[in-house]
């Protein structure tokens, strides 16, 4: 219901963002794809593009992204964002300057103590990752390093590799192992 509640905002700054900065859009469709090649944005508690969305608004506002910067750039901004920070332990908030009430929002050590994974959003009451679980976070950044390794490999067509090629579950892993819970 919260999430709900909170789209008309969220949109809003999602609709500022893109205005500011027009490669936005574009770097949100490289995102999307990365992530549906790897299938960390499928089901309940995946990476979804309106999180990649929201994680590219927060970085516009905090100045991490440059309006001017091309997709491919803006990319590997993000990558590396998602390399560098850790979401299960310190979280971001997505803090929205217009908003003086923040006497109702709950503090961030109440998120991270009920939440594997926080990304707050501008209200300060929504985690976008309320659903994620540790693992599918950590899952997220450690294809980020892979990427970026990719990236700076000048050997390897990484645009093959990033976004053509899909990256099967039963490939990635070396063993696979399927548990039986008895009543």
């Amino acid at each position: 219901l919260l999430l709900d509640l909170s789209y008309e905002r969220n949109l809003r700054i999602l609709y500022e963002s893109t205005s500011s900065c027009a490669s936005m859009r574009d770097a949100v469709l490289l995102l999307r794809v990365w992530l549906h090649q790897r299938r960390l944005s499928e089901g309940c508690g995946g990476f979804s593009g309106f999180i990649v969305s929201m994680l590219i608004a927060y970085l516009i506002r905090v100045r991490k992204v440059n309006p001017m910067m091309s997709s491919y750039q803006i990319f590997r901004v993000v990558l590396q964002f998602l390399i560098d920070s850790d979401w299960s332990k310190n979280g971001i908030f997505f803090n929205d300057d217009d908003d003086d009430d923040r006497s109702r929002s709950p503090s961030p050590d109440e998120f991270r103590q009920n939440f594997d994974v926080v990304f707050v959003d501008s209200s300060g009451l929504l985690n976008l990752c309320a659903s994620m679980t540790r693992d599918n976070y950590l899952n997220v950044r450690h294809e980020a390093q892979l990427a970026l390794r990719l990236l700076d490999d000048i050997a390897i067509n990484a645009f093959d590799a990033l976004f053509l090629t899909p990256v099967h579950f039963a490939v990635k892993f070396d063993q696979l192992f399927f548990l039986s819970l008895a009543d």
